[in-house]
């Protein structure tokens, strides 16, 4: 039988950002998330090595469910050569 304050991972996330991204979607909708991976949040962005977010136990349908529900645009997933950033000014 698991217990329900264990701690389990809910996702992965491509970038720590977007892990930022859904601990806080998930926090607006009640649900308490943690990120893993801030504490080498340097090191990730360097190597792009993700991270994961992290609920408890207890949380963890309802957290899936808030996903599956919310399409996220995530950072990783965005086709930068699509986006228009304007013209650059001169200095």
């Amino acid at each position: 039988m698991t217990d329900p304050t264990d701690i389990v991972v809910l996702t992965t996330c491509g970038h720590l950002a977007d892990a930022h991204l859904v601990q806080g979607y998930l926090a607006d909708n009640g649900v308490r998330a943690e990120v893993d991976g801030d504490a080498v949040s340097d090191f990730q962005i360097a190597i792009n090595a993700g991270a994961r977010v992290l609920v408890a136990q207890a949380d963890l349908e309802t957290a899936k469910a808030l996903l599956a529900d919310h399409d996220l645009e995530l950072a990783g997933e965005i086709d930068w050569s699509q986006v228009d950033v304007g013209d650059a000014t001169e200095e």
